[in-house]
């Protein structure tokens, strides 16, 4: 279900229930992203492993969402856990 779409630039965010996806229209690319919540479910981890993985330098850089939310991009995170097999 569509709950809000954000307009800004190049860039239009759209936020699902429990998703974001965000379209670069520059490069009309449609990239999901997940935040925390959504890696802790898709990892079966807790939000202490995946910092301690952040701060280890083995994680798959974050993208900036806003002053204190980010996200992860679901092929930086889908390439990470292809190279942990």
């Amino acid at each position: 279900m569509l709950a809000a779409i954000l307009k800004s630039g190049y860039i239009d965010i759209i936020i699902y229930e429990n998703c974001w996806s965000i379209e670069n229209m520059k490069h009309e690319k449609n990239e999901k992203i997940l935040r925390i919540e959504d890696l802790k479910l898709m990892l079966g981890v807790s939000n202490s492993t995946i910092w301690r993985w952040r701060k280890s330098g083995n994680f798959p850089t974050h993208i900036k969402l806003g002053d204190r939310l980010i996200g992860f991009k679901e092929s930086d995170i889908n390439e990470w856990l292809d190279s942990q097999k």
